[in-house]
C-alpha cells in the first residue's frame, strides 16, 4: 500500500476534481465522526482519500499501486501513517505552516518530520505567498497578514537563512532554476523584514514565528523546527 500525506492544502480540490468518485463513507471512531473516507478512480487505479477533520483536516491518500504518483503537494510516507496510528494519536498533527524563500529547506524539513510522524504544511499560497512579492508594498502585506492571522487557527513559521552565499549555493545546485529561485536572497530578506515589522507593531498574535536557520545543518534545522511545532 502506497501512502501520501497532503502538505500543500491548496492543491487538494484541484486534485480530487480531476478524479472520478466511486463512493464515500464517514470516518467514525468510538461513535464520533472524525472525518471522511472517499474512494476515487484515476485511470483505472482505485484511490482512497481519508480526511481527518478532527486533526486539522489531515489528508492521506492510499493506493495499492506503488507506481502511482499523485499531483504535487503530496509527500510519500511509510506504514507509520496507518489509520490505526492516526486514530490512536501516534501521529502528531500540528497547525503550523512552514514559509520561507526557495532553498531555505522547507521540503527537506517537512519530509524529515513526516518520518517521525509529525505533520505540518508547506506554504500558504492563498495569503502568505500571494503578498510576499516585490511589487506588494510592505504596508499592504502587513495589512493582509494581520487580517489573516486574526481570522485563522493556522500558525505560520518563517524560516530565514542570513548566509547569502549558502542560499545561492543551494539554489544553483538545482537542476532547474526558476525566476523566484534567482531572487532567493532578496525574498529571504523580505520574510525577515516583514516578520520584524509585524513584531514591532504587535501583530504576531501568537501565530507568527521566525526561525533563523543560519549555519544550521539539515538535522539541526529539523530539530529546531520540531521544538517550535511541539511546544
Amino acid at each position: 500500500m502506497a501512502n501520501y500525506v497532503l502538505t500543500k492544502r491548496e492543491y487538494m480540490n484541484k486534485y480530487v476534481s480531476s478524479l472520478k468518485i466511486i463512493s464515500e463513507e464517514l470516518l467514525m471512531f468510538n461513535d464520533e465522526l472524525i472525518g471522511s473516507h472517499t474512494f476515487y478512480e484515476d485511470n483505472g487505479i482505485v484511490i482512497e482519500v481519508e480526511v481527518y477533520a478532527n486533526l486539522n483536516n489531515l489528508t492521506i491518500i492510499r493506493t495499492n499501486d506503488d507506481a502511482y504518483i499523485p499531483t504535487k503537494g503530496f509527500v510519500k510516507v511509510d506504514e507509520l501513517f496507518s489509520r490505526e496510528n492516526i486514530i490512536s494519536g501516534n501521529i502528531r498533527v500540528t497547525d503550523f505552516i512552514l514559509e520561507g524563500t526557495d532553498g531555505i529547506g522547507k521540503s527537506t524539513s517537512i519530509e524529515r518530520l513526516l518520518r517521525e510522524g509529525i505533520v505540518c504544511l508547506d506554504r500558504n499560497l492563498d495569503v502568505i505567498c500571494k503578498y510576499m512579492l516585490f511589487d506588494v508594498p510592505m504596508e499592504k502585506r502587513i495589512r493582509e497578514y494581520k487580517k489573516y492571522l486574526e481570522s485563522t487557527n493556522d500558525k505560520i513559521l518563517f524560516l530565514v537563512n542570513m548566509d547569502k552565499e549558502e542560499l545561492k549555493k543551494r539554489i544553483y545546485a538545482r537542476d532547474v532554476i526558476s525566476e523566484f529561485d534567482r531572487y532567493s536572497v532578496e525574498y529571504n530578506q523580505m520574510y525577515y523584514d516583514t516578520f520584524n515589522e509585524m513584531k514591532k507593531m504587535d501583530y504576531l498574535y501568537g501565530k507568527l514565528f521566525l526561525l533563523d536557520c543560519t549555519n544550521l545543518t539539515e538535522i539541526e534545522q529539523k530539530e529546531k523546527i520540531k521544538e517550535i511545532l511541539l511546544r
